[in-house]
């Protein structure tokens, strides 16, 4: 399963193809209106998943912490 960084990679190469053809207003407003945002989306996403996996972390450190204490939980 991609995470939002491979796709964000995956986007940015697509991105500057498309940017190094582009020879005309019209391909430059494509870039500039369409896909210069879904760029800064899918780095608000990885952000996002970042600080998701850290939390993610965090939690299954605290749940150990609680095994540890709580041994009969046997979660």
């Amino acid at each position: 399963m991609n995470n939002f960084k491979e796709t964000k990679n995956q986007y940015k190469k697509f991105k500057d193809d498309f940017s190094n053809n582009i020879k005309d207003n019209f391909g430059s407003s494509i870039m500039n209106e369409g896909l210069d945002p879904i760029a800064q989306h899918l780095e608000v996403l990885c952000i996002q998943e970042n600080k998701i996996e850290i939390e993610t972390l965090n939690i299954q450190k605290i749940l150990l912490e609680a095994k540890s204490i709580l041994p009969d939980l046997g979660v």
